[in-house]
């Protein structure tokens, strides 16, 4: 009856952009509509909401590292 395989698992990913703007426009923190809106959308049945804010992290290490090897293949050998 509770086969798994026969339900499927709703994920949520919240930006902190769109939690900024929510926040800003309803005066209240970043955490506490993040907090509201994990509640509300597991009001219709959201399974897990997850904030992606690492995925920026992750995004400006990867940037940092690709920027650092262009450097240094454009510039070796001439460093002062």
């Amino acid at each position: 009856m509770n086969d798994p395989s026969k339900h499927k698992t709703i994920v949520l990913s919240l930006s902190p952009q769109s939690r900024a703007s929510f926040a800003h426009d309803l005066g209240v923190s970043p955490q506490s509509i993040h907090a509201r809106l994990t509640h509300f959308f597991k009001s219709f049945g959201i399974h897990y909401v997850f904030d992606i804010s690492w995925a920026r992290e992750i995004a400006l290490m990867a940037s940092e590292r690709e920027f650092v090897q262009r450097w240094r293949r454009k510039y070796r050998g001439n460093c002062y």
